[in-house]
């Protein structure tokens, strides 16, 4: 996997502040290295959209098959073969990544990012998770939705209400230094796949804005702007599998995901 300047990603001692905070445009992190020898941002996200919307719909037909509960493992694997054409080694979390870096480089106080730089017109500072964080929440939020059955006996309102608060945590994990908005729009979709709707994040252009606006003013503000986007990527899929996903005796009570991920969320 590629190893990138974790520093970047830690802006100080995770045991004081377990949080990185980053402008919203990523223009403060850097390019991550790729087989191409890509060095604008711009460009690679171009790359990266070609190259990943071709594994996706791989995923979709059934030409590869990865199975998994949306923790560690299943989004490294997700990572792995959606940026197999762009990265040498894909798959490493932001933690596992920090963790070689650590491993290879000599000890020595970690260097903040800038955090006084000032902001352009465009920009405005969101916080992702401490890179030590990462892997323990995707692993977290893995657990409580197989305690909430993957969101299977929901209506539509239920589910887009569901989903808004479970895609904004792992949009805040910011699990992976390239390819973070692929890999999630490969869970919305079977997340919803599973439950019984399809999920479409090509749909609306404003899913990645409305999310990062709530990084922005905080994980517990009001998502009503991002659940009216989903709301607009989301409808009932079709046959009777999915008709039965969302029969109400599937159902279980929704869980305060705040209260459940504790420290995750501070």
């Amino acid at each position: 996997m590629p190893v990138p300047d974790y520093r970047v990603f830690d802006n100080s001692a995770p045991t004081i502040v377990p949080q990185v905070s980053v402008r919203a445009d990523y223009n403060l992190l850097p390019v991550p290295r790729n087989t191409m020898g890509i060095t604008d941002r711009e460009e690679l996200t171009l790359v990266e959209n070609v190259t990943s919307t071709v594994r996706a719909w791989e995923l979709r037909i059934g030409d590869e098959y990865l199975p998994g509960n949306f923790d560690t493992a299943h989004l490294r694997d997700l990572h792995a073969y959606l940026m197999q054409d762009v990265y040498s080694e894909p798959g490493g979390t932001r933690q596992d990544e920090r963790d070689i870096a650590r491993s290879q480089a000599p000890a020595g106080p970690q260097l903040p990012a800038p955090a006084d730089a000032r902001l352009g017109a465009n920009e405005r500072i969101i916080t992702l998770l401490g890179v030590d964080q990462v892997n323990a929440l995707l692993d977290t939020l893995s657990t409580l939705l197989q305690q909430e059955n993957m969101l299977k006996g929901l209506d539509k309102a239920q589910f887009v209400d569901r989903l808004a608060e479970y895609h904004v945590q792992y949009a805040r994990a910011a699990p992976f230094t390239g390819g973070n908005e692929r890999v999630l729009n490969v869970v919305l979709y079977e997340l919803g796949q599973g439950a019984g709707y399809l999920v479409e994040p090509s749909k609306n252009p404003h899913l990645h804005e409305a999310t990062d606006a709530i990084l922005e003013r905080g994980i517990d503000s009001d998502k009503s702007r991002l659940k009216a986007v989903l709301n607009d990527i989301v409808q009932e899929a079709s046959g009777a599998t999915a008709e039965l996903r969302r029969r109400v005796t599937f159902r279980t009570l929704p869980i305060d995901l705040g209260a459940q991920l504790g420290n995750l969320t501070s």
